[in-house]
């Protein structure tokens, strides 16, 4: 007998870290030297640098070919 909903396995956890590592990045909004900055993550949440408007962030991420991605 064969099951209709038969599925592969979920990934493990770090498998989905994986997800877009060369494809996206996103901006979180970090305090450096008591001002605010926006530092640029990988996907697999490894902070890049950090720029001193979300803008500039976002158009670095762009200018690298990846694309910016919101998180909540």
């Amino acid at each position: 007998m064969t099951d209709s909903n038969n599925h592969s396995p979920l990934p493990q956890t770090i498998d989905f870290k994986r997800l877009g590592l060369n494809q996206v990045a996103y901006v979180k909004v970090t305090e450096v030297d008591q001002e605010i900055r926006y530092m640029v993550h990988t996907a697999d949440g490894t902070a890049v640098t950090a720029f001193p408007s979300e803008a500039l962030a976002r158009m670095a991420i762009r200018e690298h070919e990846l694309e910016p991605v919101s998180i909540h």
